[in-house]
């Protein structure tokens, strides 16, 4: 069987943390290693701006749009859906409409993440800061977990409680 991609999660511990900013530069560092290719799919879906911390380049589809067609997700869709930014790095932007993002269930971020697992070396995701169905699937789905922490009390209360949640994934918390 084929060597499925190991995903890597970035979660905020408190927005503005900057954990867009590295899921994202991570994803470009990952990419430019001996042709192995990354997805970095913006998981963040009502404020994500994964792309736009790589690229100008405008988004034809995103997260909700594979999600509205997750009965025929395949490479092909999924490959159609997201924006190239490199021969080795792509994205899959989160949605520009709030209510858009409210479509996107937790299957349909499972189904899109083992997609991408089957057609990259490494799966990048940008999960924001909330604990929901959808992020607590990525979570789940994790190979590593980064928290994304600055040094102030509820943040630090907030990584801990990421960690007693996701013990064994969570890579550092420091």
């Amino acid at each position: 069987t084929a060597q499925l991609g190991d995903v890597f999660v970035f979660m905020a511990c408190k927005g503005g943390s900057g954990a867009s900013f590295l899921a994202a530069n991570f994803a470009h560092v990952l990419s430019t290693r001996d042709g192995r290719t990354v997805a970095l799919l913006d998981l963040d879906l009502q404020f994500g701006d994964a792309l736009l911390m790589l690229s100008d380049l405008h988004a034809g589809s995103d997260v909700a749009e594979v999600a509205r067609n997750i009965g025929r997700l395949d490479a092909e869709l999924l490959r159609s859906a997201i924006v190239p930014v490199s021969t080795t790095l792509a994205v899959l932007a989160a949605p520009q409409e709030l209510s858009q993002a409210l479509e996107v269930k937790a299957p349909h971020v499972q189904a899109i993440i083992k997609q991408a697992r089957q057609m990259f070396d490494f799966v990048v995701l940008d999960v924001g800061r909330s604990i929901d169905a959808v992020s607590l699937q990525a979570l789940d789905m994790a190979t590593n977990i980064f928290p994304v922490v600055q040094l102030s009390l509820p943040q630090v209360r907030d990584a801990k409680r990421l960690r007693e949640r996701c013990l064994g994934q969570i890579v550092a918390v420091e």
